[in-house]
């Protein structure tokens, strides 16, 4: 189950084409990075009934930025828990980091 949040489309009409390509096509956006914050919880009553299941879930709630931090795009994501993980690469920078 995912709900998505952006600013400028209030058209009732589902998209023709994918969010990204429609924000980088239409709305002439570019996507700098992405902001994900998971987290384990319990479903909400909507969600478990979406699931078929009452198990934890995973959230994630994920928001696009520009390269000067404007926000484009927010998705929230509930994933069943017991049938997902997730991993992380991150580029570290050693300058000074001992």
């Amino acid at each position: 189950m995912e709900t998505l949040w952006f600013p400028d489309v209030d058209k009732p009409e589902p998209l023709t084409r994918g969010v990204r390509h429609h924000l980088q096509a239409v709305k002439h956006l570019r996507f700098d990075h992405v902001t994900e914050r998971p987290t384990a919880r319990n479903p909400t009553k909507e969600e478990a009934e979406l699931l078929g299941s009452s198990k934890p879930v995973m959230g994630v709630l994920a928001s696009v930025h520009d390269a000067a931090e404007g926000v484009l795009l927010v998705m929230s994501v509930a994933l069943p828990g017991d049938l997902h993980e997730l991993q992380d690469v991150c580029q570290v920078t050693w300058v000074g980091f001992w």
